[in-house]
C-alpha cells in the first residue's frame, strides 16, 4: 500500500462540442498490473488512451501517468509511454530503419537495440522495404511490425 499508480483518471471528461466521448471516468491501474480496456465502437477507449498519452487536453478531470499529467509534463511522460493504434498508417516511403529514426526524433529518445531491430527478419524481407509489397506480398508495414516480433510471423496463430 502506498505505491503510486502507474495510471490515475480521476473523473475524465472529453467533450467535442455537444458530444461525450468520455463521461467521468475514474480508474488507476497499479505499476505491474494487466489491465483490459473494452468496451463498443463509440465508447470512449481511443479517446481515454488519447488523453492518457497526452495527445488530447480532457475537459475535465484529472490524469495521471507515473504521477505526471501528460500534457503538462509531456516531454518528462513521453520517453516511458509506447503507443499502436490500430489504424497504424505507417510513411510508405520511409524504410522501416527510416521510421524508427523519424519515430525517435518525435519521441525524443533513442530506439533500444535499433541495431537488432534494423537486421533482416529472419522470414524473409528487409528492415529496408518501402511503399508496396515484397514478394510474399506483404506491405512495408507487415515488415516493420515484423521488427518487433520474436517469432517467424509464419508461425503467428
Amino acid at each position: 500500500m502506498g505505491e503510486r499508480p502507474a495510471i490515475e483518471l480521476t473523473g475524465l471528461t472529453k467533450r467535442y462540442g455537444p458530444v461525450v466521448g468520455v463521461d467521468g471516468l475514474t480508474l488507476s491501474v497499479c505499476s505491474g498490473e494487466v489491465f483490459g480496456f473494452l468496451g463498443p465502437n463509440g465508447a470512449g477507449k481511443t479517446t481515454t488512451l488519447r488523453c492518457l498519452i497526452g495527445l488530447l487536453r480532457p475537459t475535465e478531470g484529472r490524469v495521471r501517468v507515473l504521477g505526471l499529467d501528460p500534457v503538462a509534463d509531456h516531454l518528462r511522460v513521453a520517453p516511458h509511454l509506447g503507443h499502436l493504434p490500430g489504424e497504424l498508417r505507417l510513411y510508405p516511403e520511409l524504410s522501416g530503419a527510416e521510421t524508427l529514426d523519424l519515430l525517435s526524433a518525435l519521441q525524443g529518445a533513442p530506439v533500444p537495440c535499433r541495431g537488432e531491430l534494423c537486421e533482416p527478419h529472419p522470414a524473409g524481407g528487409s528492415a529496408d522495404l518501402r511503399a508496396g509489397r515484397d514478394r510474399t506480398g506483404r506491405t512495408a508495414g507487415d515488415a516493420f511490425l515484423d521488427l518487433y516480433r520474436d517469432t517467424d510471423p509464419e508461425e503467428q496463430p
